[in-house]
């Protein structure tokens, strides 16, 4: 064989590792279609019926929220964040009211979300959760302010 013929077995191999690819893609495509979105938007939905018959509640502006049990018949809303941290993205679970406290504080530092959370990474001991610094954040912010209130 010349270089020309190898060349060209080359470029038709290619050509059906492409084909296969794209045929993948539109298989996977039609197994992901509406019945699944249905399914998914429903449990959504019976999810945020539960959590408005507990009494908390959702702000539908949020995107990423899940609604989780708890002890007893309480359920509390845990918020999903998805933060850059130091040039990677992660991903924070915080229960709704440390998460609303967090982005307050934030706004009255004058500080953005992704800056006060890579703070909070540089500064959170090594076996600490990144989540868990958070709340410990909000929970030293929120004991200051009362200090400062009282007489």
């Amino acid at each position: 064989m010349n270089a020309g013929q190898i060349l060209n077995l080359r470029l038709a191999r290619k050509r059906r590792m492409r084909a296969a690819k794209e045929a993948q893609a539109e298989s996977n495509r039609a197994k992901s279609s509406v019945p699944g979105t249905i399914r998914r938007t429903a449990k959504a939905e019976m999810l945020r019926r539960d959590a408005v018959l507990a009494g908390h509640e959702l702000d539908p502006t949020k995107k990423k929220r899940e609604v989780t049990g708890s002890a007893g018949n309480r359920r509390a809303s845990t918020v999903k964040m998805s933060v850059l941290v130091s040039g990677h993205r992660t991903s924070i679970s915080l229960e709704a009211e440390f998460e609303r406290e967090f982005r307050r504080i934030c706004r009255k530092l004058g500080e953005p979300l992704g800056t006060a959370v890579t703070r909070i990474d540089r500064q959170r001991k090594p076996d600490q959760s990144l989540s868990s610094a958070i709340r410990v954040f909000v929970l030293g912010h929120v004991r200051d302010e009362v200090r400062m209130r009282s007489p």
